[in-house]
């Protein structure tokens, strides 16, 4: 569900800017998301996000008992791997 609300509000935005920067950013990055499979992507999003920067885990789960950001934490790369494909089919 957050996948869908990122990425068609990605798309929304980039409708309503049509022609304008942020238009172009959101196209460019979503032409990429889109030509370049989402295994890849998540590959990429790993090394940079956990094993460079350290701020996320490489993989697992925790449960919401865990506690709300640690719980978030482990869902925030998945988000960002599949949010490119549907905000460029939304824009249209």
């Amino acid at each position: 569900m957050l996948i869908a609300l990122i990425g068609v509000g990605l798309g929304i935005v980039a409708a309503l800017r049509h022609g304008r920067a942020l238009d172009h950013g959101v196209s460019i990055a979503t032409y990429l998301g889109i030509a370049v499979p989402e295994f890849f992507w998540a590959i990429v999003v790993i090394i940079i996000f956990a094993a460079w920067l350290g701020w996320l885990p490489a993989s697992g789960y925790e449960p919401l008992s865990a506690g709300v950001w640690i719980w978030a934490k482990h869902l925030i790369a998945p988000t960002i791997t599949l949010v490119f494909a549907i905000s460029r089919m939304s824009r249209g």
